[in-house]
């Protein structure tokens, strides 16, 4: 759970076209990672295009990329990365 309130997509008119972009990029879906960093726009803005440049930008493989998101969460312990990449059994 987190300590900061999320965004909700209804709350702010004035990111309203920024959450329409993030969503639609996002296949339609606001992850909570992108509701914290609506609190600051401009950071979410370009945190949004920096992630998209990095998974479709590059010359790995989508397969290749999950698995080195999900190796770099285990690593580091994060559990929401893990849960956002790791199909349920």
């Amino acid at each position: 759970m987190s300590r900061i309130p999320y965004i909700d997509d209804s709350e702010d008119p004035a990111v309203a076209d920024l959450i329409a972009r993030i969503s639609a990029g996002r296949r339609g879906s606001l992850i909570n990672v992108y509701r914290l960093l609506l609190h600051s726009p401009s950071i979410a803005a370009t945190w949004f295009e920096h992630i998209n440049a990095v998974r479709r930008k590059t010359r790995l493989s989508g397969r290749l990329s999950e698995i080195v998101i999900i190796r770099i969460a285990l690593i580091n312990r994060v559990d929401y990365v893990i849960a956002q990449h790791v199909p349920e059994f």
